[in-house]
């Protein structure tokens, strides 16, 4: 295996998070553990192969209307905010 094979993007992956212990900042929510390096380095080095478990993470509606809920969000409007006449 060339090291291309090996990266997996787990900042990427939607079961990928990070938490604040020192040790252990790294979580993998698929395999349920906690790690000080990336997970999918860690799943490498225990397994000899590539992690099986990535998958993307959905894409925010949120951050797909420019910080705005699907409620807030009214493609050509200048601004959306209630004004009475």
């Amino acid at each position: 295996m060339n090291n291309n094979d090996t990266k997996v993007k787990c900042f990427q992956c939607k079961y990928f998070s990070i938490v604040w212990e020192k040790q252990n900042s790294k979580v993998c929510k698929r395999f349920g553990f906690k790690s000080s390096v990336l997970p999918s380095i860690a799943v490498y080095q225990s397994t000899g192969t590539v992690c099986l478990g990535f998958e993307p993470k959905e894409q925010n509606a949120k951050k797909a209307n420019g910080g705005r809920t699907d409620a807030q969000y009214r493609p050509g409007r200048k601004n959306n905010k209630n004004t009475t006449a």
